[in-house]
């Protein structure tokens, strides 16, 4: 008798962390493609004058910033909700950094080193230039009726 109950509470949490990791991987996708348009729309707004600095603020930016599922949870058995953090740098020094390449003359444009001028314009703007985690985004789900999660 407690083998049965082993097992079928073994299945259960098996079925729950499939189900989970299937959300987590989910979220994770979705909240990397938002975060690849918010840096195209900054890169875009502020750097229309090259498109080598709008490439290489987004490629910065990409190696320096994290996602990670923050939490998941399930509302009953149909229903879910994954929020999803972001490491990265405030806007506010993502936006200051910005504003000094757009600035930049278009024969210096390819010397331009974001990682470089990093410290000094976290300096002018008082931040630290270190990453910071915040909420980022939240996901919710549902349970077809074919046992599958779609985003809501």
């Amino acid at each position: 008798m407690k083998t049965l109950i082993f097992l079928g509470t073994a299945l259960i949490l098996s079925a729950c962390t499939s189900q989970e990791g299937h959300l987590k991987k989910a979220s994770l996708k979705q909240a990397e493609k938002k975060w690849e348009e918010t840096l195209q729309g900054e890169a875009r707004e502020s750097l229309s004058q090259s498109e080598w600095l709008q490439t290489a603020y987004m490629d910065f930016m990409k190696k320096n910033s994290e996602l990670e599922i923050d939490e998941v949870q399930f509302q009953g058995e149909d229903r879910a909700t994954v929020s999803v953090t972001l490491s990265s740098f405030s806007p506010l020094l993502r936006k200051t950094l910005l504003k000094v390449a757009s600035q930049v003359g278009l024969d210096k444009t390819r010397r331009f080193n974001f990682a470089e001028a990093l410290r000094p314009v976290a300096g002018q703007v008082g931040e630290k230039p270190e990453k910071e985690k915040r909420p980022f985004s939240v996901y919710k789900y549902s349970k077809g009726p074919d046992g599958l999660w779609r985003p809501e």
